[in-house]
């Protein structure tokens, strides 16, 4: 069957929160489903520390590897909630680890807090040497910590390759001259 808007990573809110004003990530494998999808967003769960908020961006990575990055940033405003980042054109392939980063910056000091589980192995850091926002590093130095980052990849699925086959038997045709068929 087909999944409408189908996702992966981490899509529970978290119960424990982080402050956070560097590059935070999950690492999530994409389903057996996803090769050849269209990744759309990635949405992150949580909201700024500062009334005036700031801009999220998001990008992909397999490892240490950029991938692609956000295809504009996402305003944030002062409600704690789901953040929506729409994704620039990038095809995915099955059953792949990738890391689904993001990174926020306030429109004056602040950070972004950050909805988590504690899980091992499953979050991704990045806090040495940035670019300016919103640049991501190429390549990343990321480093792996215990929090189960409330984010995910929403991604369109790859159009289907089966077609479908539509069988005659002549056999069955039939010809009538004269007859009423009911």
């Amino acid at each position: 069957g087909v999944r409408i808007d189908p996702t992966f990573g981490y899509t529970s809110v978290g119960g424990s929160t982080q402050n956070a004003n560097v590059i935070i990530g999950l690492t999530s494998s994409s389903p057996s489903d996803a090769g050849g999808a269209n990744l759309d967003s990635l949405s992150v769960y949580g909201g700024p520390s500062h009334v005036s908020g700031g801009s999220m961006a998001a990008a992909i990575y397999s490892g240490n590897t950029f991938l692609a990055q956000q295809s504009s940033l996402t305003t944030i405003t002062n409600s704690v909630g789901w953040k929506v980042v729409n994704m620039s054109s990038y095809s995915l392939s099955a059953s792949t680890g990738y890391n689904l980063l993001t990174r926020y910056q306030q429109s004056v000091s602040g950070f972004f807090t950050y909805r988590h589980d504690t899980v091992s192995n499953s979050g991704r850091n990045e806090a040495a040497s940035l670019p300016a926002f919103p640049a991501w590093p190429t390549p990343a130095n990321l480093t792996t910590v215990n929090n189960r980052r409330s984010i995910y990849a929403t991604y369109t699925a790859a159009p289907s390759t089966d077609v479908p086959t539509v069988e005659t038997d002549p056999a069955q045709d039939v010809t009538d001259s004269g007859a009423t068929l009911h």
